[in-house]
């Protein structure tokens, strides 16, 4: 009886869920037409709070309900930061209700597979995944800006030394450099468009891309504006600077790749192996699944697991 009810909570959660979700790219359309002609529509996320409030009006219950929470706990700024740094283009309010859905599903297929045990542990991964996912495309969006900032500061000084302003070598950057260079520069240069200063848009581009190196360009644009000087030549400086640096840590990756790759396997061969087992024969395994000492021993092994991947990562991931 309590299984059947977890199962139809599981069912009406995800059919809510979908129901809520359904319909909200016709609001993305809207919005995206009515930003066009200041030039927001093609990015998406320079235009989060206008769409998340737009979408709040017009949207279904339950994205609006998370949007509530999200904002009487103070973390729909936050969350909507996370996922502008991962060019999501979706509200807090709307990745919080597909986070729950993942949980739901999650729930859901571990408790028609191994029942209670299944449940608490697909939930747990369910729960993570969205999060773990966003993380991780931030930071391979991150990296790729910073593989293209020396680039760009070779061009916005090339260009400057051609008669350009600083606004028209940002400009010709977000024209010609490839995403997410180009899809950055357009957001600041637009934010200038629309009244902005110019500090205050390079700024939330640092808060957006959180790097030294852009941090290095930045502060140099922002001095040149206010005291003078030849920024062409800063500029040219800090190119050089930031090609060592990001020629020096692809160096790093390559030597330290052998030991980032081994704390992968080593975590994931546990794993593995007692997924292995359990296909073959599903009667080995049986007392871990059925007895309290069993879960105990789970437990012990997933944690000792965690904190071996933990502290791996540590001592391979070396900071620059």
């Amino acid at each position: 009886m309590l299984i059947f009810l977890i199962v139809i909570l599981l069912l009406g959660g995800g059919g809510a869920f979908f129901y809520a979700m359904r319909g909200s790219g016709d609001t993305l359309s809207i919005v995206s037409a009515r930003l066009g002609r200041y030039g927001l529509a093609s990015q998406g996320d320079g235009a989060s709070q206008a769409v998340g409030h737009l979408r709040s009006g017009g949207g279904k219950a339950a994205v609006r309900a998370a949007d509530r929470l999200a904002d009487r706990a103070g973390l729909s700024v936050k969350i909507q930061g996370k996922l502008e740094r991962a060019d999501l283009k979706t509200t807090a309010g709307e990745y919080l209700t597909m986070c729950l859905a993942a949980f739901l599903i999650a729930c859901l297929v571990g408790l028609v597979l191994r029942g209670i045990l299944g449940l608490l542990g697909l939930g747990v991964i369910g729960l993570a995944a969205p999060w773990v996912y966003l993380w991780r495309r931030a930071k391979k969006r991150r990296r790729a800006f910073i593989e293209q900032l020396a680039d760009m500061c070779q061009m916005m000084g090339n260009s400057m030394r051609a008669g350009f302003s600083i606004i028209q070598s940002m400009e010709l950057v977000g024209h010609e450099a490839s995403k997410p260079a180009c899809d950055e520069f357009e957001r600041v240069v637009t934010e200038i468009k629309l009244g902005l200063p110019v500090d205050q848009a390079l700024d939330h581009l640092l808060q957006r891309i959180a790097s030294e190196d852009l941090e290095l360009m930045v502060v140099a644009i922002n001095v040149q504006r206010q005291i003078g000087g030849n920024l062409s030549e800063i500029l040219a400086v800090i190119s050089n600077t930031i090609r060592e640096r990001v020629r020096f840590e692809r160096d790093l990756r390559a030597l330290t790749a052998q030991a980032r790759y081994s704390s992968y396997i080593i975590t994931a061969l546990p794993i593995g192996v007692g997924v292995v087992i359990n296909l073959m024969d599903r009667e080995y395994e049986s007392y871990l699944y059925t007895a309290t000492l069993g879960h105990i021993m789970i437990g012990i092994a997933l944690t000792m697991v965690a904190v071996g991947f933990f502290f791996l990562n540590k001592i391979a991931n070396i900071e620059v």
